[in-house]
């Protein structure tokens, strides 16, 4: 489960450190773990009252719902993953998910879709602009906190080339988000649900997030680049 998959990934914490969250830490050897409260998950049977049905149970789509809503729901800062980029893999899962849900042509023909999937989109949207904003203070900073860039390690690379390589590969996964929603846009259009003013503007959302995107990768490289003169 993309769930249990974050929970691995988030940063053990050395004992004596102040524990984040609402949950009795666990301790094990001289580590201690702090699990995400399952009381902090949305149910999603209440969300998807919100819409006003469960159409989608006719395909797979309403439980890709339900995991994107367990994992946006336990997600820690971004500062808390184990690196950088395990922060990026968990957003990476989600949009996977969403992209299927793009393409389902059973979950685009139901009546209540667009509002769902508009929350969906919005909840993933919102994360996706958190990691963008920790990744601009990585680049003010010059990535002087403890948190690794890269699950692997690259033992020729510099620090700026990982955080060049960081900000390329998430600019792709907002590249991949906004063409979720430019997809779903085309397709839900004729619905009667449709509000082709809020759709406009989460498209406008994900395009802008694509291109702030591109900057970092252009700020990165001109980083990279000015360190060697």
């Amino acid at each position: 489960m993309l769930f249990s998959r974050l929970r691995r990934s988030v940063r053990i914490q050395k004992t004596g450190h102040h524990a984040t969250g609402h949950a009795t830490g666990r301790t094990t050897g001289h580590t201690t773990v702090t699990p995400k409260t399952e009381e902090r998950r949305p149910s999603f049977d209440s969300a998807w009252t919100l819409t006003g049905g469960s159409s989608l149970d006719l395909c797979e789509c309403k439980q890709l719902g339900m995991e994107i809503l367990h994992t946006i729901a336990g997600i820690p800062s971004f500062s808390e993953f184990e690196t950088k980029e395990s922060g990026l893999l968990c957003l990476e899962d989600m949009i996977s998910l969403f992209d299927k849900m793009s393409l389902c042509q059973k979950c685009s023909e139901h009546e209540h879709s667009p509002e769902f999937l508009g929350i969906l989109c919005n909840k993933i949207l919102a994360q996706c602009q958190l990691f963008r904003g920790f990744l601009n203070e990585m680049l003010e900073q010059n990535d002087q906190d403890q948190q690794s860039l890269l699950q692997r390690d690259y033992a020729t690379a510099t620090s700026q080339e990982r955080m060049s390589l960081l900000c390329s590969l998430t600019y792709l996964q907002m590249k991949r988000l906004y063409g979720c929603v430019a997809r779903l846009n085309e397709k839900l259009e004729e619905e009667s649900t449709f509000d082709e003013d809020s759709w406009s503007h989460l498209r406008g959302q994900c395009f802008q997030l694509a291109i702030d995107s591109a900057t970092l990768c252009s700020r990165a490289t001109y980083f990279r680049n000015s360190v060697f003169w």
